[in-house]
């Protein structure tokens, strides 16, 4: 191999490892060697490859350190069983949550846990929004979890005789 095609190797190797840096902006005219052009920088904090790590997906985009950088770094079995863990946590707490519930204390720990606490899921509102209107179908119970509702209801005013 001559000494140009080991430098063009060594160059295609090195761009299998390209690092960019999130929150700066990228010059999408500003092309990088072998046709690429940066597209994000990303910075201490910051991270990448963890969509294709949830995925399962090849990896969508070229990264390549251009400074020194020390990284943590998290392999997908090791994610798979923290996030196992993770999700085993959720499901504890959140039983724990639901069994203060009024409605749902005279329900054991073990229904909660393997039957019931499946079916909830999380939703997020903002300021000001309307959950449900008075006179819509009553189709689903909502356990505040955090936050505070106001509950109002239309007054009928009888005029007298």
């Amino acid at each position: 191999m001559t000494e140009a095609e080991k430098q063009a190797a060594a160059e295609e190797e090195a761009d299998v490892n390209h690092v960019m840096s999130e929150g700066e902006l990228a010059d999408p005219f500003a092309l990088t060697s072998k046709g690429m052009v940066d597209i994000a920088r990303v910075v201490a904090g910051g991270s990448f490859g963890g969509n294709a790590l949830t995925d399962g997906k090849p990896r969508l985009s070229t990264t390549k350190c251009i400074s020194r950088c020390h990284l943590l770094v998290l392999n997908v079995a090791d994610w798979k069983t923290s996030e196992r863990a993770m999700i085993k946590r959720e499901v504890t707490d959140k039983v724990a949550f639901i069994k203060q519930i009024p409605i749902f204390t005279k329900l054991s720990q073990t229904y909660l846990q393997f039957k019931l606490v499946e079916y909830f899921w999380n939703m997020e509102v903002t300021r000001d929004q309307i959950i449900f209107k008075e006179g819509d179908p009553a189709d689903k119970i909502y356990i505040i979890k955090e936050g505070e509702f106001a509950v109002s209801k239309k007054l009928i005013h009888k005029e007298k005789e």
